[in-house]
């Protein structure tokens, strides 16, 4: 591979970034939506049960959007990796 010049490497900081910043954003929204899940899972239906598979299976997405969030937006702070 031939050598890049400064112009080409800050191009691929940069795209490097954005793409980053955008992976971060999905995931930001993935783990709202996991935890609006959750909320809604604990909630008690017309009789005052809640199913309690229901609540687990939330909680476990929800911590999983809270893990894989967090896992990228510590790569991300760390710098791009080229």
């Amino acid at each position: 591979m031939p050598p890049t010049t400064d112009r080409q490497a800050r191009f691929l900081a940069f795209s490097s970034i954005h793409c980053d910043a955008k992976i971060v954003q999905a995931l930001g929204a993935q783990m709202v939506t996991a935890q609006e899940t959750l909320a809604l899972s604990i909630g008690r239906d017309e009789d005052g049960r809640s199913s309690l598979p229901d609540v687990l299976d939330a909680q476990h997405s929800a911590s999983i959007s809270q893990a894989s969030w967090r896992g990228r937006f510590s790569e991300r702070a760390m710098g791009p990796s080229f």
